[in-house]
């Protein structure tokens, strides 16, 4: 159960790591799931949902967002594996929606969300 806190303390400390202003995070997990068996990880292709305003702004987000997954993973002793053998895997999706018109300070007034699911490989 303490591995699957870390690792749910890494997703959610990777996506306060990588948003901008605003900042809320949910967690949701398996009680009954044996985490300790854990070793590997892969980081999968990030999706982009949404036509971001910026147009390089989707490339920062799913970039730094799989930088600081794979850094705070290592740190904590796991191994990046190719997708077919790694024990989980790391799925990251960021998010752009308009948020009413655009103001003169702010002209790309949008919500960006960046989710990351860890997803054990054999289910």
């Amino acid at each position: 159960m303490n591995g699957l806190r870390q690792l749910v303390s890494v997703a959610a400390f990777a996506a306060v790591l990588v948003s901008g202003c605003k900042s809320t995070s949910s967690l949701k997990y398996s009680h009954d799931a044996d985490f300790a068996r854990y070793r590997t990880f892969a980081v999968l292709q990030p999706t982009v949902e949404g036509a971001p305003a910026d147009p390089l702004a989707a490339n920062r987000m799913v970039t730094s967002t799989k930088d600081a997954v794979v850094e705070v993973l290592s740190n904590k002793g796991f191994i990046l594996a190719s997708p077919e053998t790694a024990d989980f895997l790391v799925k990251t999706t960021a998010l752009f929606v308009g948020e009413g018109p655009a103001k003169r300070e702010d002209p790309l007034h949008e919500r960006r969300t960046v989710t990351i699911e860890i997803l054990d490989r054999q289910t």
